[in-house]
């Protein structure tokens, strides 16, 4: 049960589809969005649970009671999420956290999305497995730089906005080390920064990678608190995947797929951000060998390799079942 359109679900949920069934699965998916209304989603949600062995359940709550009907049935539920949904972005407990905890307790199994996530679902059940939110397995082509032009790509949606909105200083200082800079927003929302030049490209699922392909590094601030550490670092993923060294925020799982000063930089201060982007606007080799590093550490979370590790847990999660 996931909505198709939402970007966790979407990359979570959603593309794993046609692996399940050339896997041998038969799946019918139930989609929030398309439905009319909560009665109509609540009617398919049951059909759904009656007609599986295995449901699915990606940051979406089912109650208690259907819960424990589907432990009665023999249904086995996997609950997967991506993001510290326990909490607000300030770190207040989320309004719905007990709902979540209920989610937790009573499934067969957790897919967190890294090991922070794991971590807090492993304090309501044992059966916990990390799998990240997967990026497209592309080739990598190296990318000439174009004259005149140093661009600074950022994708996400409107609600992760809040985090690019932590660089406007540095993104305001920055044009007096790089006079050709260009801050790429590829988003629902435009942004607009005093004194910098941005380009704002509305965000389309058939045009977001090639429109990112065309920055010569990636960007992923985020705040050092429970929001942050929750965050499963696909931005950075997807601009490794297409061959951008990258800059960012050292916090949670940022930490693990960027060794500092290989695949790109680590910044934690204002001072630290600004260097390191000039760094990689003042040496092209040094960019284009942390571009080629970047590519390659992203091969370890492509959707193949993610869709065999939920395969292999929808396997055991049925086998224990029988």
């Amino acid at each position: 049960m996931a909505d198709e359109q939402h970007g966790s679900s979407r990359l979570r949920a959603w593309q794993y589809l046609p692996y399940l069934e050339r896997a041998g699965f038969e799946v019918r998916a139930v989609n929030r969005v398309a439905l009319p209304s909560d009665l109509g989603y609540g009617a398919a949600v049951v059909r759904g649970i009656l007609w599986s062995d295995l449901v699915l359940l990606q940051k979406r709550f089912l109650p208690g009671w259907l819960l424990r009907l589907c432990r009665t049935l023999g249904k086995k539920v996997v609950y997967d999420f991506d993001d510290a949904i326990y909490a607000l972005r300030d770190g207040t407990p989320a309004p719905r956290v007990n709902d979540l905890h209920a989610c937790l307790r009573l499934s067969a199994a957790l897919v967190a999305g890294n090991e922070c996530l794991a971590s807090y679902a492993r304090a309501h059940n044992t059966r916990v497995a990390v799998i990240p939110t997967p990026v497209a397995a592309l080739s990598f082509t190296p990318k000439p730089r174009t004259p005149g032009r140093f661009v600074v790509g950022w994708i996400g949606s409107r609600g992760a906005l809040p985090d690019l909105r932590l660089l406007y200083g540095v993104l305001q200082r920055l044009p007096k080390l790089v006079p050709e800079m260009v801050l790429k927003v590829i988003s629902a929302e435009p942004v607009s920064i005093e004194g910098v030049r941005v380009e704002n490209v509305r965000w389309q699922l058939a045009t977001a990678d090639d429109e990112l392909r065309q920055a010569d590094i990636g960007i992923m601030p985020l705040p050092d608190n429970v929001y942050g550490q929750g965050k499963c670092a696909y931005k950075a993923l997807q601009c490794m995947s297409l061959g951008l060294p990258v800059v960012l925020s050292p916090v949670g799982m940022n930490r693990e797929i960027v060794t500092n000063g290989v695949e790109g930089f680590w910044a934690n201060s204002d001072d630290e951000w600004i260097d390191a982007v000039g760094r990689l606007h003042k040496d092209p080799e040094l960019a284009a060998g942390m571009a080629g590093a970047a590519h390659a550490r992203a091969q370890a979370y492509t959707l193949e390799r993610c869709a065999e590790k939920l395969l292999m847990l929808f396997r055991g999660v049925l086998e224990y079942r029988r």
